[in-house]
């Protein structure tokens, strides 16, 4: 199944087709009988041809009545009443450094299940998911409440800048074909008369109840109270961003997602106490699959909790039937369901990651634990077969050699897990843990302690509340001492590692050949044989940690989309990377968010130079988070930075930060020319000494020209009417491509200064906003070749001894009709 799921995806296999096959298989298995091959081949065949049913009717078929149908490529203001699906979440963007310069951070999200849109002639029926976001904080509203919302209803846009996610195909996946923007949290009001509101439903009376039964007795810290609704209730909305960080950079950020290991310490806790109450086998199974169903139905319903309950569901069923137990089975089991459920998360990192981990245990773990027992085989001094532990070891041994191999599988489960889950790490999140394996075996005790003591706490308080005198003070410091312990592995030096993205050839060469060796291990095969498919992975990690040649022949500039702003970065032949401003008016911290995946993504290990062109935030709002991932060597900025830079502002503290840094800061100005390696010349073409203090902060930015190959491009800042003037009195201002000045606002100066300037291609760092720049920029760009980082997304400018190639290559990136 999951194989047709993916061929669909590539190949858009038609509908007729899938069904076709499947009445081939239909004939096949009922003339063939004999063929246990034949048989075989044809239910996989029709367990593929499933998957492409399932998925082509998941992802491309939309109902005629759905909301997505009333919105085309454009944005529309639009008013939709629908019922909450999901609690509306408060969350705080990203701000950085900078982020008491930030404003705006704090928003709400919510999913709303639509029922009608407002036309002209009344409302109109409307069906399907809408994502909404509100640009204020949004209280008093639950799960289950009708609302009516006004704002900006449009379709998910895809990837715009390297090293981003495509939203649109992530949306689409979850079956949400369209977000709404609304600008204030008045915006979304009741459908319904107050006193009709709903009461809270099941699930959210039994959570409220866990969770005060949880905390109750502890000291109300909101780090430790957050961190037991993970571990316990598998509620992770609320979990700091701190320990969230602090848990993925050691690696073992799944202790946070209720998964197997959360499923399997209930089912096991659930067990004992129902045969210390006498419970036979069949009913102490029975009373496992109940608990095991209401702590799933409880639990956020993510794909780590669900795929631990259905196996765990099945492990109750063949244990209360007295059937023989097959992990594998059960494993295929949960992700038929989920699959035939969600078709599209076969390709989410949650899904790949939750059975690819446990796929690796079940495969690859008996494999590790083996090596580990030939290892040990090989360093004992008498022979294993001479060596009875029974008769000839005292008691104390025998216990030593027990927690031993206690401790060999517990390294064995933690490495399979670490195997798998780092080529699935790197790839989704660009992220490697080298010490993973090794700090969830330094982790696991301390969570296994507060799961099983929160489960027990919640019992013992729904018999006798009283217990939580006892009780909750243990679990609260348990909760604690966690939250400090992984804290404290996190700063240890190397325990997280930033990688660029592997391609999905060296991921899949990684995972086909630690399964084929895991095969050929339980079937038996020859040492040479495992040891061959084991080189496999390999020359993957081998061909990866090289990487791609670089390229010392052609000089490259992207120019990222990050909205009001500008983010520029150029490969520079023989010189390095340079970054050219970097910074957006976007609400949240553009650096982390933006400049650091698309960075990684093009292969940056350092920065050479980050020239800031004038003191706007817009332009340097980025740079130090850029410096957090990729040191930065110098940093450049124009002779009148300083006058601009007022006490207490964003500016002040830049160069305060750079300065702690120990980052040198240089300073350029007109008629500043360096030549770098490969007939490179960066020539800075304004401002110039002299200005006096009534000359703007734009006015006085930077404006770069970058010649290499007899090609050039011109960087403006955003220099404005007056030193545009002087430029085009003073400077041969000719490039072939240009970056517009000011993110392509019009001023009377500005069509002699592209004249001037007179490039083949013209390029806006801007948002969508040409049709209110009285008059619109394309009208003066006239018939040159013209691109936005807006509506284009990241722009490629390529120079070489072939010439000047500029692409786009994120437009439309993504998008679904």
């Amino acid at each position: 199944m999951a194989g047709g799921i993916l061929v669909d995806r590539l190949l858009a296999v038609p509908l007729i087709t899938s069904i076709l096959a499947l009445v081939v298989v239909g004939v096949t298995l009922a003339i063939v009988r004999n063929s246990t091959f034949v048989r075989a081949g044809a239910l996989a065949l029709a367990a593929a041809a499933l998957g492409c049913v399932l998925h082509d009717n998941a992802f491309r078929r939309v109902p005629l009545s759905h909301i997505s149908r009333h919105v085309g490529h454009e944005a529309i203001f639009a008013t939709v009443t629908g019922t909450l699906v999901e609690p509306p979440e408060v969350y705080e963007r990203p701000g950085g450094h900078f982020a008491r310069w930030i404003r705006g951070r704090v928003r709400t999200r919510m999913l709303v299940e639509a029922e009608q849109i407002a036309g002209r002639n009344g409302p109109i029926p409307a069906t399907g998911l809408v994502r909404v976001y509100v640009k204020e904080p949004l209280l008093g509203y639950r799960q289950g409440n009708r609302v009516r919302l006004t704002g900006r209803l449009f379709r998910p846009s895809g990837a715009s800048n390297p090293g981003e996610l495509n939203r649109s195909l992530l949306s689409r996946r979850q079956g949400i074909l369209v977000w709404m923007s609304c600008k204030y949290a008045s915006s979304v009001v009741p459908a319904d008369a107050p006193t009709s509101r709903p009461a809270p439903g099941l699930r959210e009376r039994v959570r409220t109840s866990l969770r005060y039964w949880v905390h109750q007795g502890g000291a109300a810290l909101e780090e430790s109270c957050s961190l037991l609704d993970a571990i316990i209730l598998g509620q992770r909305d609320q979990i700091s961003r701190q320990i969230n960080d602090a848990f993925i950079e050691t690696g073992t950020a799944h202790f946070l997602a209720v998964s197997g290991t959360h499923v399997g310490m209930l089912a096991v806790f659930v067990w004992a106490i129902a045969r210390v109450l006498g419970l036979g086998r069949s009913s102490g199974a029975a009373v496992v699959f109940v608990a095991v169903a209401g702590y799933v139905f409880v639990a956020e319903p993510r794909v780590p909790i669900l795929r631990a309950g259905i196996l765990c569901g099945l492990g109750c069923v063949a244990v209360g039937l007295r059937r023989r137990t097959s992990p594998l089975n059960w494993f295929a089991a949960g992700m038929i369901v989920l699959l035939a459920w969600r078709p599209g998360d076969l390709f989410s990192p949650g899904f790949q990651l939750s059975f690819g981990v446990v796929l690796g245990i079940l495969l690859l773990s008996p494999m590790v634990y083996g090596v580990f027992s030939w290892l040990r085989n090989r360093l004992r001094r008498v022979p294993a077969e001479l060596d009875d532990p029974k008769r000839l070891w005292p008691w104390w041994r025998r216990s030593l050699e027990a927690t031993g191999q206690w401790a060999g599988w517990l390294a064995a489960i933690s490495i399979a897990a670490w195997l798998v889950g780092s080529i699935l790490t790197a790839y989704h999140f660009q992220r490697f843990s080298p010490l993973g394996w090794v700090n969830s075996m330094l982790v696991w005790p301390l969570v296994m302690m507060i799961v099983v003591g929160g489960f027990m706490k919640v019992l013992l308080a729904a018999a006798l509340p009283q217990t939580t005198v006892v009780t909750g003070p243990i679990i609260d410091g348990l909760s604690r001492l966690l939250v400090g312990w992984v804290h404290l592995l996190s700063r240890l030096p190397g325990v997280s590692i930033e990688c660029r993205q592997p391609s999905i050839w060296q991921v899949s060469l990684y995972l086909v050949g630690l399964g084929l060796a895991a095969i050929c291990w339980r079937l038996g095969a020859r040492r040479r044989w495992v040891l061959g498919m084991g080189s496999l992975p390999l020359i993957a990690v081998g061909s990866f940690v090289v990487g791609p040649a670089a390229r010392d022949d052609g000089l490259t500039l992207w120019v990222l989309s990050v909205g009001d702003g500008q983010v520029a970065l150029a490969d520079v032949p023989g010189s390095g990377h340079w970054v050219i401003d970097a910074g957006a008016r976007s609400g949240f911290d553009v650096g982390e968010v933006v400049a650091v995946p698309a960075f990684r993504a093009l292969g940056v290990r350092r920065i050479r130079r980050a020239l800031v062109s004038h003191a706007d935030f817009d332009h340097y709002g980025g740079i130090l988070a850029i410096d957090d991932h990729f040191p930065i060597e110098t940093v450049v900025v124009g002779p009148y930075f300083d006058r601009h830079t007022r006490a207490g502002s964003a500016a002040e503290f830049l160069l305060e930060q750079l300065d702690l840094r120990g980052v040198p800061v240089e300073v350029w100005r007109q008629g500043r020319s360096e030549e770098l390696a490969g007939s490179t010349v960066v020539e800075v073409l304004w401002p110039p000494d002299g200005l006096d203090a009534s000359w703007t902060s734009n006015d006085c930015s930077i404006v770069l020209r970058v010649r290499h190959a007899d090609r050039s491009i011109l960087i403006c800042g955003d220099v404005e009417e007056e030193a545009q003037r002087r430029l085009l009195e003073r400077e041969d201002l000719r490039s072939d491509v240009m970056i517009l000045p000011h993110h392509g606002a019009v001023a009377r100066s500005t069509e002699a200064f592209i004249a001037a300037v007179d490039p083949s291609v013209v390029i806006r760092s801007g948002s969508r906003r040409d049709a209110n720049d009285p008059p619109a920029i394309e009208a003066l760009v006239a018939d040159r070749r013209y691109l936005d980082t807006g509506s284009d997304g990241a722009i490629e400018i390529t120079i070489d001894q072939e010439g000047v190639k500029v692409r786009a290559p994120y437009k439309d990136e993504g998008a679904f009709e």
